[in-house]
């Protein structure tokens, strides 16, 4: 972990702290900051085909009507035998 914090042309911390050179350097991404706009844009795209999926089984219900009788059923505790 010490390695990520590089700074160019210096000792890391992590060789400071050590007093020694790491041999095996860590690969490390050129580019480490994305573009908000498309991070955005593909979160939007993955939200809106998650969507499309969950709405493949859903379905819509019929609306009540004043006085209509509704059934339910509650879960019995746990506590109650």
């Amino acid at each position: 972990m010490s390695i990520y914090q590089a700074t160019p042309g210096q000792l890391s911390p992590g060789e400071l702290l050590n007093q020694r050179h790491y041999r095996a350097l860590l690969p490390v991404h050129q580019y480490l900051h994305p573009s908000l706009v498309i991070s955005r844009e593909a979160q939007i795209a993955q939200k809106h085909a998650q969507g499309e999926h969950y709405n493949q089984t859903a379905r819509q219900f019929q609306d009540l009507q004043q006085f209509q009788s509704v059934r339910f059923q509650t879960f019995p505790s746990k506590t109650a035998l």
